[in-house]
């Protein structure tokens, strides 16, 4: 395996035009609560399973030959792809080519236009999927077991790889959301009946030193994403999975009174200063990867934090004394509506392939199977998309707990930053920190965000 990964900093990388994807990348990339699996015999025994999985996605045959990988994942998330990847290349003779970096996107539109696309790629937007299926670029993976797929991964994963009918990737990793605590000194509902309880709790303790909410929005020209994952959890919550599949596919406006509606309730937050220490100042200039720290600063600044799966990783790697589930714990994102209870907003990446090849159909069965994603559930580092992979193999407590409520969901529900065009994903971040800057002007910063959208899918 030759493997080539560039890890740029934060700052750096939101400066790129493409940052939608750069946001999603670096979230994605932390979700590492704790000490990852270091090759335990639980490992060594998934690493053969996987062999085996390999081999079979081969046709049984050592094929040998070469297959290039572009994905987001660098440093010691790259080592951990690379992983998964070892177990393949030993038992097909397949030589893997990965190169893991934040300018992935570039460097794979780069390609594709100079007629020397990558065999697979690995990003966290499934948008460019659609724009590249659309343009006849892209392999239909019709050579898999499509009820095997159907078993395996969640209908809402499977449709929103699917275009015209055939579907083209296959998601791997996924952030699903909750509510983060300071496990300590933490005295509101940790099972609220729904948002409302959970609000009534924040109204009440809102007049003490600590604030019941951490927000922070600040991540240079990708301010304002960490809004709008909170956004569409209460979009999710609030008006259902159905609604919130028609926002994402461009079939219900910006305008609509359900956007206008996750707006305010969220608004009713990051604008306050009872709610959010500072209030909207501190919030928007609060950078979005250290908004979680204020719940174990000294004095404490806030009580909980609505944000990915990623935030355990980021909080306990920024303050070293902090343990996971004895220091930081979360509970489910309660909901608005109770009807949508059981349902579940998530984000993640989603592997498809530009060269039809034996090499890359042996690949992406291997990749969706449970054998190869135990790899990366066991490296503790993120939830993976595979249903049929057990809570069991996830080495860590808090990605154990996460993966739990992944697979306790009635409904999956893929993020709407995950689906829409990069441009109009820009255009919602922006004016969520319009918004937040003025809440006044709602209507017209939603009619602004609709007209890009307009503009973007004619």
């Amino acid at each position: 395996m030759r493997a080539t990964v560039t890890k740029k900093s934060w700052a750096v990388r939101a400066s790129k035009p493409a940052a939608v994807l750069v946001a999603a990348a670096l979230l994605s990339s932390c979700a590492h609560n704790e000490e990852p699996s270091t090759g335990t015999s639980a490992s060594k025994s998934l690493t053969q399973k996987a062999e085996s999985a390999a081999l079979t996605a081969a046709g049984g045959k050592k094929i040998g030959g070469k297959l290039s990988l572009i994905g987001v994942n660098a440093g010691a998330e790259g080592a951990v792809i690379e992983s998964t990847l070892k177990p393949f290349e030993d038992a097909t003779g397949i030589d893997i080519d990965y190169t893991g970096s934040s300018d992935a996107n570039t460097l794979i539109q780069t390609r594709v236009d100079a007629g020397n696309a990558p065999d697979v790629v690995n990003l966290p937007n499934a948008g460019s999927l659609a724009t590249y299926a659309k343009a006849g670029k892209l392999v239909p993976l019709t050579f898999m077991d499509q009820s095997k797929l159907k078993s395996d991964f969640a209908p809402t994963l499977l449709s929103s790889a699917t275009v015209d009918g055939k579907l083209y990737g296959i998601w791997n990793e996924v952030d699903n959301f909750m509510i983060w605590y300071n496990a300590k000194t933490y005295k509101g509902p940790k099972a609220p009946a729904d948002w409302a309880a959970l609000q009534k709790w924040a109204k009440s303790a809102s007049s003490g030193d600590t604030a019941p909410w951490c927000m922070g929005l600040a991540s240079g020209a990708a301010s304002g994403v960490s809004g709008a994952q909170f956004i569409s959890n209460l979009f999710l919550y609030e008006s259902g999975p159905e609604k919130l599949k028609q926002f994402a596919e461009g079939k219900l406006p910006f305008t609509s009174p359900e956007v206008a509606s996750a707006f305010k309730l969220f608004g009713k937050i990051a604008t306050s200063s009872k709610m959010v220490k500072g209030g909207a100042t501190a919030a928007l200039n609060t950078p979005t990867v250290e908004a979680g720290n204020g719940m174990f600063s000294s004095p404490q600044k806030c009580s909980m934090l609505g944000w990915g799966n990623y935030a355990g990783g980021l909080i306990t790697a920024a303050n070293a004394k902090v343990k996971p589930v004895t220091d930081l714990d979360f509970f489910g994102w309660p909901a608005v509506n109770k009807d949508y209870a059981k349902s579940q907003l998530v984000s993640g990446h989603v592997m498809y392939a530009f060269n039809d090849t034996p090499q890359v159909r042996a690949f992406m069965k291997y990749y969706a199977s449970s054998e190869a994603q135990s790899l990366l559930a066991d490296s503790g580092h993120w939830v993976v998309a595979n249903q049929d992979v057990t809570t069991a193999t996830y080495p860590n407590a808090l990605i154990k707990k996460s993966a739990a409520q992944y697979k306790a969901a009635d409904s999956v529900s893929l993020s709407p930053v995950s689906q829409l065009p990069a441009p109009v994903v820009m255009a919602l971040y922006k004016g969520i920190v319009a918004y937040v800057q003025n809440p006044g002007s709602l209507n017209s910063i939603l009619a602004g965000i609709e007209k890009t959208r307009t503009g973007a899918t004619s």
